[in-house]
């Protein structure tokens, strides 16, 4: 849904803006999204640029993406502040051209800055271009309107302890609580629902949302998740104690475990050897984006053969073994809303319950049927059902072109 145009904005004028693709070099932080929806300061980096664009006059915003271009729609249908119009056009290339006209800009800077001369070549440099990134924006909020700042800086519901200091620029979520004695900022982002215990110290430095951080610690130059410590002067990265750190919600159920990860890292070496020795190898899979953003390829065959690359999306953290069968946008658009709702929210997988039911693909009438069982249902009970079919199901031979899978149900 595109946002209501303004009459003070000039619909003739396009903004056209071409996103990074640094997903492949996303091996530090792992997150889930693109890094143009990396909070910066107060907002993601995408709305600093929707900010300019209508400070600027333009009506109409283009967005040029390649990484994860269905979390980035997602985001701009969210995005009801901003009265401009706006499209996205996926592209393949990853390249991002030089010598850009003034009204074609590249998501990797803020706006009113200088672009980036060089691109970041691991995740410890993305990161820490992330990190240089929030510290230009907290720099930019100059001793004019600092007080102002100061009354935006703190969100709602947050528990303060009097004794606490916090040291601008600084920006911290609703439902935070902070401690006594501690010392916050500058530079520093507090999520939703955070807590510090006091005496704590931190310094530049991002806390994400639900963690909980003990007292007589300090953090500089730190991104810290749950247990996950991330040292960018270091360049280490420390998992904590749950005494010192940890996660105040249950595990989000759409990242894979650790045990996930390093089985698939182990199923993807012996199926890739398979694939070599073994007859029947396609020589081109085909090519398609999930509508919650995957890139994936699939081959005919078996559905170790077809599935085998989907295992790099849980070594990296972005899909589970046993979830929900991906489907593209125009699958995902043809179900009803209701249950678009429970399918959104449901963890992919590379296993299903509707494989149990001989549905191994979206274009089969009655695999949403089982997707929305599985997503409503315990999912230890699922995933112990499927586990135990686990070997059968990748014997199973199935072709992603035909339009309905054969239903036959396996006994379990």
């Amino acid at each position: 849904m595109e946002l209501a145009a303004s009459d003070e904005l000039d619909q003739e004028r396009v903004l056209t803006l071409i996103a990074p693709d640094w997903q492949h070099l996303d091996a530090v932080l792992e997150s889930p999204i693109p890094f143009v929806l990396w909070v910066v300061g107060a907002q993601p980096l995408l709305h600093h640029w929707l900010d300019h664009a209508v400070d600027e006059g333009y009506g109409r915003v283009r967005l040029l993406v390649s990484d994860r271009p269905a979390e980035v729609r997602q985001a701009m249908e969210k995005a009801k502040l901003w009265p401009v119009q706006w499209e996205i056009i996926p592209r393949s290339t990853t390249e991002v051209p030089t010598d850009l006209p003034s009204d074609v800009a590249c998501l990797d800077h803020l706006p009113g800055h200088p672009p980036l001369n060089q691109s970041p070549t691991n995740g410890w440099e993305l990161l820490r271009y992330w990190f240089t990134l929030r510290e230009t924006w907290f720099a930019s909020v100059d001793s004019d309107h600092m007080e102002a700042f100061r009354t935006l800086a703190v969100g709602r519901f947050c528990s303060i302890h009097p004794s606490a200091e916090l040291r601008m620029p600084i920006w911290i979520d609703d439902y935070a609580q902070i401690g006594p004695g501690c010392v916050v900022g500058p530079n520093v982002n507090i999520g939703r629902g955070a807590v510090l215990e006091g005496p704590s110290k931190v310094t530049n430095s991002v806390i994400t949302d639900h963690t909980y951080l003990a007292g007589h610690t300090e953090l500089q130059d730190a991104f810290l998740d749950g247990g996950r410590l991330l040292n960018l002067r270091l360049g280490a990265r420390v998992n904590l104690d749950r005494l010192m750190a940890d996660h105040l919600k249950s595990e989000d159920v759409r990242r894979p475990s650790l045990v996930e990860r390093i089985g698939s890292s182990f199923l993807y070496l012996v199926f890739s050897l398979a694939d070599r020795l073994l007859p029947g190898r396609t020589a081109k899979p085909t090519e398609w984006m999930s509508f919650d953003g995957l890139q994936l390829s699939e081959s005919s065959g078996p559905l170790w053969r077809r599935r085998r690359t989907w295992l790099k999306h849980v070594m990296q953290g972005r899909m589970r073994l046993v979830g929900v069968l991906p489907r593209t946008r125009e699958q995902f658009d043809q179900l009803s809303p209701d249950w678009q709702e429970i399918i959104r929210a449901a963890p992919s997988g590379i296993l299903s319950y509707a494989d149990l039911h001989g549905s191994h693909s979206a274009n089969d009438e009655l695999e949403a049927v089982h997707a929305v069982y599985q997503a409503s249902s315990p999912g230890a009970e699922i995933r112990s059902t499927i586990r135990e079919q686990a070997w059968r199901l990748f014997r199973i031979t199935h072709d992603r072109e035909t339009a309905v899978s054969k239903r036959h149900r396996i006994q379990s």
